[in-house]
């Protein structure tokens, strides 16, 4: 926070876990796909309707 940066790099302490769990979870040949789900209230609120 204090750089306004965020730590993008996979090995960080930071990361470990997630890092960690998609490993092992790919590593079982599941596939780990991202989801942004949307919906109607963070769409009015980013608008700046509120």
């Amino acid at each position: 926070m204090a750089t306004g940066r965020r730590n993008t790099d996979s090995d960080s302490g930071y990361w470990v876990f997630w890092t960690g769990l998609v490993r092992r979870t790919t590593a079982r040949g599941v596939s780990v796909r991202r989801v942004r789900i949307v919906s109607d209230y963070s769409c009015y609120s980013h608008a700046g309707r509120w």
